[in-house]
């Protein structure tokens, strides 16, 4: 059994090898799958934060204001791996899922609800956030975790749903197992650390620097 503190090691740690892997071992296909349960994880984290939380808009503001610290990285980054235009990290991602999940507390019928997440979904791909169309539905999805046959289809239909109708690639079905990893979850906080985020910005200055030395003395 961990904490959400382990959890919040273990989704930055996939994180990690995922784009380590993107950036320097490409043909190892295994870290990239392995990172797909990172998002899926800090999805569950933000719906608890946003669940938990005693003030909502200190929590936003922290996601938001390490989101633009980390763009200018994150877009560095990304050039190194795609030709197009980089998206908004997924932090913004996670502070729009934060604001869908208090904005769906004030309906009830389940109709007003789906409406939210979709127009949410709309705004998040219009405005080019990291995941487009499947990042809100995720965090809300996460946020109702339980360990019941009604949710694992629910979930996992979602996932195939995305190979199929959004043409995601097939190895974006590895992030099907991070429910699984919430099984172990306790319910408890651990030990807390407001710096854990920074770890999010540091990591992609950290791999475009090693990237940098061993293009240099490539060459």
């Amino acid at each position: 059994m961990f904490t959400a503190y382990h959890l919040k090691l273990l989704a930055f740690s996939l994180m990690i090898i995922d784009h380590t892997g993107r950036l320097f071992f490409p043909q190892a296909h295994f870290m990239v799958a392995m990172g797909r349960s990172s998002f899926p994880l800090f999805a569950y984290l933000a719906a608890m934060g946003e669940q938990y939380s005693t003030n909502l808009i200190v929590y936003l503001s922290r996601l938001v204001l390490l989101g633009l610290l980390t763009q200018p990285v994150y877009a560095h980054f990304s050039s190194l791996l795609f030709e197009q235009q980089s998206p908004l990290n997924i932090l913004f991602g996670l502070a729009m899922g934060v604001v869908t999940l208090r904005w769906i507390r004030a309906f009830h019928h389940p109709l007003f609800k789906l409406a939210v997440v979709l127009l949410s979904s709309g705004i998040a791909l219009i405005a080019n956030i990291e995941g487009g169309l499947t990042t809100i539905p995720t965090i809300v999805l996460m946020s109702t975790f339980q360990n019941s046959f009604a949710w694992w289809a629910s979930y996992t239909l979602f996932g195939l749903a995305g190979v199929w109708i959004l043409s995601y690639p097939p190895i974006s079905l590895f992030q099907l197992l991070a429910p699984l990893i919430l099984l172990g979850y306790n319910g408890r906080q651990g030990p807390k650390s407001y710096l854990f985020y920074l770890i999010y910005p540091l990591h992609f200055l950290l791999l475009i620097g090693i990237n940098r030395i061993t293009h240099t003395q490539a060459i």
